[in-house]
């Protein structure tokens, strides 16, 4: 598992982002609208994957976690990932 977070500029303002309320231990997160195909581990650890999506991760309209643009969805089930609290523009990692 991995833990997310929303910060504002300074850091001095930290939300976690949650995933929704229906969502399953196990259910897979995806960007909505990017097709994906999961890379192993060795492939994340040597690419430095997820370092390089950090800058492109933000606070959308309604706290949604986005990537690109694409909002953060439960697989299957349309749900959004929200981090309360967050202001639009604000950074995940």
């Amino acid at each position: 598992g991995m833990v997310l977070c929303a910060s504002n500029d300074a850091h001095d303002k930290v939300v976690f982002v949650d995933p929704p309320a229906g969502a399953q231990i196990g259910d897979k997160v995806v960007f909505e609208g990017i097709a994906n195909t999961p890379a192993s581990a060795a492939q994340v650890a040597k690419k430095k994957v997820l370092e390089a999506c950090f800058p492109d991760l933000s606070v959308g309209e309604g706290c949604v976690a986005m990537y690109q643009g694409a909002k953060f969805v439960v697989e299957g089930s349309g749900e959004v990932c929200t981090a309360p609290g967050a202001e639009v523009g604000w950074h995940v990692s």
